[in-house]
């Protein structure tokens, strides 16, 4: 089918072309007509472009020219500049690497973003192409891949399964959503973003890091732990 930004879409990499397909799916669901100047974008990414990488160190090991719309297309920044160049925004706009975290960290920061007054709409979330030969061929060398089945929450759990996609939300203010008459699908409370520097691909036997975070986002939230009702 002709995708309405199909020009930006053909010179990118599958994950920034992910992201620009999800953007694009939640700005329509949200029914937004973004104020360029008061709109962002926040995208993450554990991996980045690896296809259009490999492509590019192919043709240089070849001793062929690079197209010169390998340079954008190979940087960590690709998914946001493909998506702003799409919406025309002009706010606050990055990219962020925190591995498997990216996206929330990206939901995170944008989130800042607009409680800073910096924006009233950001679009933000997470794009990767993990199911790339290399990137399984990195996590099975790293030990981490499961042998059976994902199983996160369970004592005998024995590693990760990776997928391919990308998820993008429109995120805004109240007084943005109420001024256009949007219902939202959800209130982002609270947050935090720190760090577990127990090992490259470890964590704190007794979930010290998860514990700090968790208590910190309840304390951004200003709500008690009985208020969870779902991890």
């Amino acid at each position: 089918r002709t995708h309405p930004w199909s020009s930006t879409m053909r010179k990118l990499d599958n994950s920034s072309r992910w992201a620009l397909e999800a953007a694009h799916m939640a700005v329509s669901m949200a029914n937004l007509a973004p104020d360029p100047l008061r709109t962002g974008v926040i995208t993450g990414s554990s991996r980045g472009p690896v296809r259009k990488s490999l492509e590019a160190a192919n043709l240089l090991h070849a001793n062929l020219p690079l197209r010169p719309t390998m340079g954008p297309a190979t940087t960590l920044a690709a998914p946001t500049g493909a998506i702003t160049h799409a919406l025309n925004a002009r706010g606050p706009s990055w990219s962020v690497s925190a591995a498997c975290a990216s996206g929330a960290f990206a939901i995170a920061a944008a989130a800042e973003q607009i409680a800073l007054g910096n924006a009233d709409t950001m679009i933000a979330g997470g794009t990767d192409d993990a199911l790339h030969p290399l990137v399984t061929a990195s996590l099975s060398a790293a030990g981490v891949l499961s042998h059976s089945a994902c199983r996160p929450f369970l004592p005998d759990r024995n590693g990760l399964i990776p997928g391919s996609g990308a998820a993008m939300l429109v995120l805004e203010s109240l007084s943005s959503a109420t001024r256009r008459g949007a219902t939202p699908l959800a209130t982002l409370r609270g947050w935090s973003l720190l760090s577990a520097p127990e090992g490259m691909a470890s964590i704190h036997p007794e979930g010290e890091g998860l514990q700090r975070t968790i208590h910190a986002a309840l304390r951004t939230a200003d709500l008690p732990v009985s208020a969870i009702g779902l991890i």
